[in-house]
């Protein structure tokens, strides 16, 4: 996938995503590779777990393998926290629409 470089890092917009793991209403596994223009890229696993609560499905997202020492990586978990966020808005705005 390619999107826009990720200003102020070494990331340069291409990443690999990976299905590595899914269990249908359990969790899901990502794989996430994050390419650099210079230096080392990000290699990081999100984990997804489904759960129901309170009548819906309460999603529990975690981003494993971020090196948090790393300004540039620190700088693209945000980003991708942010873009995670808008996605999970759509998808709720969708599933609150009456079946018709």
């Amino acid at each position: 996938m390619t999107t826009v470089p990720v200003v102020g890092t070494r990331f340069d917009g291409v990443f690999e995503v990976e299905f590595l793991d899914a269990v249908p209403y359990e969790h899901l596994t990502l794989g996430l590779h994050a390419h650099a223009s210079t230096g080392q890229s990000a290699r990081w696993t999100r984990h997804v777990a489904f759960r129901e609560h309170e009548g819906g499905t309460l999603l529990t997202v975690t981003n494993r393998g971020v090196n948090l020492e790393d300004v540039d990586e620190r700088i693209l978990l945000r980003v991708v926290k942010e873009i995670q966020a808008t996605e999970l808005y759509g998808i709720a705005k969708l599933l609150d629409q009456p079946r018709g």
